[in-house]
């Protein structure tokens, strides 16, 4: 919106009026929903790789995590990372998530896992991966080092999805979805 604004007056006068509507306390001089927004934007272009990273949107748009568990370095998995979010209070957002993210074959930077697209073998090391050839086998394989991430594996919703079924979880797109 604000680059079809042709003058700067245009531009300043949304921008007001854009924070100004996100106000939860507009009879204090503090907006703290801006103040929350500069706090996680500080963080994510210094610890997250910016705002074009799945890990940098997520928190902007999420905030910190409830709990953060980092599975990098174990040999029968990709490095990756479980976002636990509890008790979001978020209009059309789920309470309760349970968010992935991982290195595909261990290169590159972290990327948003999709329960329905990537599946449990996904989060396995390369060399795992190639030995086994079920999706069963894998989930197996990733809950006996965590059964809270076999369960991500499946769906982004705590408790949700099938291991003896190839469906991804339609929740999972939903909220993914929602979320961006």
């Amino acid at each position: 919106v604000i680059k079809l604004l042709k003058t700067e007056e245009e531009r300043i006068r949304f921008r007001e009026a854009f924070w100004k509507a996100r106000d939860p306390n507009p009879k204090t001089t503090v907006n703290e929903f801006r103040n929350e927004y500069r706090q996680r934007l500080y963080y994510v272009k210094r610890f997250l790789k910016g705002i074009r990273s799945d890990r940098g949107r997520i928190y902007l748009i999420l905030g910190k995590p409830t709990n953060k568990t980092d599975f990098a370095g174990h040999h029968s998995l990709v490095d990756c990372e479980l976002w636990n979010y509890e008790r979001l209070e978020r209009p059309g957002l789920l309470p309760f998530m349970n968010l992935v993210f991982y290195k595909p074959h261990n290169t590159g930077d972290y990327q948003l896992y999709h329960p329905g697209i990537h599946g449990p073998r996904g989060l396995l090391s390369p060399q795992y991966a190639n030995n086994i050839n079920s999706r069963m086998k894998a989930f197996r394989e990733i809950k006996a080092l965590s059964p809270e991430l076999a369960s991500a594996s499946l769906s982004i919703v705590p408790g949700e999805g099938n291991a003896y079924s190839s469906m991804g979880s339609g929740s999972s797109n939903f909220a993914l979805n929602r979320i961006y």
